[in-house]
């Protein structure tokens, strides 16, 4: 009998770039907060600044989009998925991963 397929976009084999993105958040002290009011605007053009830099370092590494476990679910209801511009092909190989039926084109 073949293994049977893993459906959590968690595992880092599967997902890695979720990995990596919650792990880019932690290091940004108070990020939730950059938007509030009482942000002051040298403490959110920081955080802004180092999100942008680690983000451009993950979309040039994977997508400019990071599937969580939701997205996929959601994919998985909807199958068959077409995927156009897939870029890299990164969607593509978590929601095949996950079991969900999807054709990608760029």
């Amino acid at each position: 009998m073949p293994p049977k397929k893993k459906t959590k976009t968690a595992d880092a084999e599967i997902n890695p770039f979720l990995n990596e993105f919650n792990a880019a958040r932690q290091s940004v002290p108070n990020l939730e907060s950059i938007f509030a009011p009482t942000t002051d605007a040298d403490t959110r053009a920081e955080q802004w600044t180092k999100m942008c830099d680690m983000g451009e370092e993950l979309v040039n590494k994977y997508a400019w989009a990071v599937p969580s476990q939701e997205a996929v679910d959601i994919c998985k209801k909807l199958e068959p998925i077409v995927e156009v511009g897939a870029g890299q092909g990164y969607w593509g190989e978590v929601l095949s991963k996950s079991g969900v039926a999807i054709k990608s084109f760029d």
